[in-house]
């Protein structure tokens, strides 16, 4: 791959992290190209604005939105509407935009972790290059509402994806509507902050506490009759001391989950869901905190049985491609994610991994769908050998791969 010749030639790489945007600097000056980082969308727009660069990289999720976003506000920018962008991403979240997406998108994509020749490769062909997508005014747009809110169903997204991605976006709120039943869930970041629906009520609670045998029938009256006066319960509780914070609000984290992990479930599968950025924290039955990590999870391990988990992972051949971990060890994954991650090392299968880190074969593939859904592995090409497929494969991977997981 050749060098550029000495050039003022600017690319901008734009990415929340910044030992990401530090190594596409140093990976820049190999070309001898001039790079410099942007760690949000309104710092990139800022530095656009000041001096425009013949290139942009952007990480897919930024610090405050996402890099679609940016590309969106960028083609709403009259002099800098040409542009070419290339987009840092996972292999997940590259597919998922080609099927879902039909906004502006990016001339080009760059898969992590970063391949040094197709940087290099996608550079060359694209900077300084201006792009076919012209400036189109704001009032172009034919709905300006669908740009502060997106929605769809689970059908189209699972409501694990739905809610990671959601969650990332920062504050916010998902409401999602199954017929007669509905639900609001509060977002910030990395975690749940509260929880809405037309089936939780402080009764519900009531009846939670008293089937676990911390309350009795004439506390539970009591409580209602305050209720009835605009008493709320936990805090009754709590007043007559009864119960102490920190219970009432294990108490509530239990009611909460298991409302929760319900939407993982066969049942919510044709459910609308709608995302509106913005505190919604006024409007929760009830006020918790619980990391989306553990929702996933949780949620995968009661309602993703074999058959569910086969039907994923036999799409395009994803069972025999090797796993690639993308984060170093993580302490708030559970423990078998955790062996999971170590035992993945870019090479081997999934079968491989899942003998390595000693799991049943169910529960290996719902540790490994809660780390694609969050990011934290992803799925190479097919592994590459002078043999012939089958060679390197004991008799039973030989076997037709649904028949190889059914049997184990």
């Amino acid at each position: 791959m050749r060098n550029f010749p000495p050039t003022s030639v600017e690319v901008l790489c734009v990415s929340g992290d910044a030992q990401l945007s530090e190594e596409l600097i140093q990976l820049l000056r190999k070309l001898r190209l001039r790079g410099e980082a942007a760690h949000s969308t309104s710092q990139a727009l800022q530095m656009i604005n000041r001096r425009t660069p013949s290139l942009v990289i952007v990480d897919f999720i930024l610090a405050d939105g996402s890099g679609l976003e940016f590309i969106r506000q960028l083609r709403l920018t009259r002099f800098a509407s040409r542009i070419p962008v290339l987009m840092l991403a996972t292999n997940f979240q590259a597919e998922h935009y080609r099927t879902h997406h039909n906004g502006p998108g990016p001339q080009d994509w760059l898969y992590k972790p970063i391949d040094e020749e197709r940087l290099g490769n996608a550079v060359m062909q694209w900077v300084g290059v201006e792009v076919k997508e012209a400036f189109v005014p704001e009032h172009h747009d034919p709905d300006p509402g669908r740009l502060l809110t997106e929605q769809g169903t689970f059908r189209e997204l699972p409501f694990a994806r739905v809610l990671v991605l959601a969650g990332r976006r920062g504050v916010g709120c998902l409401a999602i509507r199954q017929r007669e039943q509905w639900l609001q869930i509060g977002l910030a970041g990395d975690r749940l902050t509260g929880l809405a629906s037309s089936y939780i009520s402080d009764s519900s609670l009531g009846r939670l506490l008293l089937q676990s045998g911390r309350i009795n029938h004439q506390i539970l009256a009591d409580a209602q009759a305050a209720m009835a006066g605009g008493k709320r319960f936990g805090e009754w509780l709590i007043e007559h001391e009864w119960l102490g914070r920190d219970e009432l609000n294990e108490h509530l984290e239990k009611q909460v989950m298991e409302k929760l992990t319900a939407l993982f479930s066969w049942r919510w599968y044709d459910s609308a869901w709608q995302y509106e950025a913005g505190d919604c924290a006024a409007a929760m039955h009830v006020r918790t905190e619980i990391p989306i990590r553990r929702i996933i999870f949780t949620g995968i391990t009661k309602y993703y049985d074999r058959d569910r988990l086969e039907m994923i992972f036999m799409k395009r051949d994803r069972l025999w491609r090797p796993v690639i971990p993308t984060t170093p060890y993580i302490d708030e994954v559970p423990v078998p994610a955790r062996r999971l991650l170590a035992a993945a090392d870019g090479h081997a299968t999934p079968a491989t991994v899942r003998t390595r880190a000693g799991m049943e074969i169910s529960r290996f593939y719902q540790m490994l769908y809660g780390l694609w859904i969050l990011d934290l592995v992803r799925f190479g090409e097919p592994i590459k050998s002078s043999q012939p497929p089958n060679a390197d494969r004991s008799a039973a991977e030989k076997e037709e791969p649904l028949e190889f997981i059914r049997r184990n």
